[in-house]
């Protein structure tokens, strides 16, 4: 439901933008009267050198409704009308100088203190020292070299494989002009990447590409437009299969603009019942015709159609009786390719449809953070942990509908940890992503599903719902250099965390760095690439790859450096494991990993 701000006896809409920071945006209207009370909040907006601010706003949000001032010129603030209950003080600077903060030195409200308010008191001391933020600004040109006027500009915080971060939106004046400010230090991409320094402004200048249009018609097989429906068109790079631009086609007719190049059309008609194609008539993006894209020239393609078959099932909690609402996502079974996406509803029933005639494999699951999860488990169909084990699911027919593909999830596992700054500060509102490794044989991507919780208070976290698997785990902070557990700023390189389902995998903690101006950040992904599962349950597995064949030497050792285990194996290029159950105390170890003149060596927490 929308928030709602109490303003005297006016209410305005609200700036709903929690827990995102970065996206900006403003509810269109409010649905009701915040409650009015005889509670006070006050306190004071400082800048980091103590010089108060001005025009600041402040939220205070509780179960009554939102509340809001405005600092004056000494910094100070007052929110009256307060009823007796806890509020979070959200602080803005709408004019994009300053970050914003969630009270007590919080990024979003997860991590945000809880201010008591008892009527007719006044609470005193909430006070708050603002950082500023950094800039992007530059000038947006056409290819004609005139000022994009009005052009939307948007930067991603650039997080590497697999994942953006935030998302930042300004727009140009009439000169072409853009500034964007309020931003947190980090690297940032727009064709290339760039790092982002607080208080600092970077200069970034755009001279948008020469660009065609594809433009057509998308129909059913009677040979009449699709209209009224949620039908999406997706271009995707011909020869990195990376999405470069989509559209609507609600009412069968579509136009999209593109840089000129080679590019794979999709038409994505499931929403509505309608086979997904890539033209021309293909399933597979593999065998999808190329189209040329030619500047200042128009292409025309058209699309037809069919209505495909269906899956059906429910959904249930470990009883096999309680319903639960979660996200079927069907692929193929030859290449992971998404087909079909759907929700079940509150008696756990789905249906997925707009299915040609195939095999998939079907999970079960939440799948964005954003959606509520609980302590239960995703699956693979049928009990499966990952998509290569997935019991594969005939569809003979775009006629037919097939019944009874039903999940059962079990409790999961956890994990927990701390994420701090290197003074040992909680690190409060920081996220915590973890990656389920799917296994060698998922052809489309190894790692998939990212699962990812805030801390709390005291920088605190717990995810739950984890299949029996290993897990890459990363910790980040608006502002800090992210981190992959254990200790590690790349994917490559992470340590594997093991869940088991129904336990809790304690301690895979952070600590985080802020950006310091001058220091340029290096990137570098080696082809020796060594992870370990962490912590290791009865037997150690490291997982190693190799660019080439050749010997490979495997040393561990304990903590007081004493050799444990020594041997030399055959490495073949590509992915390598080796496991030793060997009969060793709990602990932890070190591995050492030496291939030519590289070697790596690992961190092991072993468990008996």
């Amino acid at each position: 439901n929308p928030l709602i701000i109490q303003d005297g006896n006016n209410v305005i809409p609200y700036p709903y933008y929690m827990p995102f920071s970065g996206s900006r945006g403003f509810q269109e209207k409010a649905v009701k009267r915040g409650v009015k009370g005889t509670g006070v909040i006050t306190g004071k907006v400082t800048d980091e050198g103590g010089n108060p601010l001005s025009g600041i706003l402040v939220y205070a949000g509780g179960d009554s409704g939102w509340y809001n001032s405005t600092t004056n010129s000494n910094g100070n603030y007052l929110i009256d009308s307060l009823p007796t209950g806890g509020y979070y003080i959200h602080i803005v600077d709408e004019r994009y100088i300053y970050l914003e903060e969630w009270y007590n030195n919080a990024f979003n409200i997860y991590g945000a203190n809880i201010v008591s308010v008892v009527e007719p008191e006044t609470t005193k001391g909430i006070d708050v020292v603002l950082e500023k933020g950094g800039f992007i600004e530059g000038t947006v040109l056409t290819d004609s070299g005139t000022p994009c006027q009005d052009c939307q500009v948007v930067f991603k915080k650039y997080l590497s494989r697999p994942t953006y971060l935030y998302t930042l939106y300004t727009r140009t004046d009439t000169l072409g002009h853009f500034i964007k400010g309020a931003i947190y230090s980090g690297i940032y991409s727009f064709k290339d990447t760039f790092t982002v320094i607080a208080p600092d402004t970077i200069q970034y200048d755009i001279t948008l590409p020469k660009k065609g249009i594809i433009k057509g018609t998308i129909k059913d097989t009677s040979d009449s437009l699709i209209k009224g429906y949620n039908i999406y068109l997706y271009a995707y790079n011909a020869l990195s299969s990376g999405l470069e631009g989509m559209t609507w086609a609600n009412d069968g007719i579509y136009s999209l603009s593109l840089p000129k190049g080679l590019y794979k059309i999709k038409v994505l008609g499931y929403n509505e019942g309608y086979i997904s194609e890539f033209y021309n008539n293909k399933l597979y993006i593999k065998d999808a015709d190329t189209i040329r894209v030619i500047a200042n020239d128009t292409t025309i393609l058209d699309f037809v159609l069919e209505k495909g078959g269906k899956i059906k099932g429910h959904t249930y909690e470990s009883d096999g009786i309680t319903p639960i609402k979660i996200y079927p996502y069907l692929r193929y079974s030859n290449n992971g390719q998404g087909v079909s996406l759907t929700k079940s509803d509150s008696t756990g029933a789905y249906t997925l449809q707009g299915l040609p005639a195939d095999t998939f494999k079907l999970f079960g699951g939440w799948m964005w953070h954003n959606y509520p999860r609980t302590n239960l488990a995703f699956e693979w169909y049928n009990d499966k942990n990952n998509w290569g084990d997935a019991d594969k699911i005939y569809l003979p027919s775009t006629q037919d509908s097939l019944t009874g593909i039903d999940f059962i999830l079990d409790e999961g596992g956890y994990i927990t940890g701390k994420v701090e700054d290197e003074n040992g500060n909680p690190i409060k509102g920081a996220n915590v992503y973890v990656w389920d490794y799917t296994g060698p044989n998922s052809g489309w991507r190894n790692w998939y599903t990212p699962y990812d919780v805030y801390t709390d208070t005291l920088g605190n976290y717990i995810i739950s719902g984890l299949r029996t698997g290993d897990y890459m785990v990363l910790g980040m902070a608006p502002g800090y250099k992210y981190q992959w557990y254990y200790l590690q700023d790349d994917s490559s390189t992470a340590n594997l965390v093991s869940v088991i389902n129904g336990d809790t995998v304690k301690d895979i903690n952070f600590v985080l760095s802020k950006y310091v101006s001058g220091i340029k950040e290096k990137r570098h992904l080696s082809s020796f690439i060594v992870r370990a599962t962490n912590p290791a349950y009865k037997k150690i597995r490291v997982e190693y790859h190799l660019s080439h064949p050749e010997e490979v030497k495997i040393k561990v050792f304990d903590v007081l450096g004493r050799n444990v285990y020594q041997k030399q194996v055959k490495g073949y290029a590509g992915k390598n494991i080796w496991q030793w159950q060997g009969n060793l105390s709990s602990g932890i170890y070190f591995c050492l990993i030496k291939a030519g003149k590289q070697k790596r060596s690992i961190k092991v927490v072993f468990i008996k």
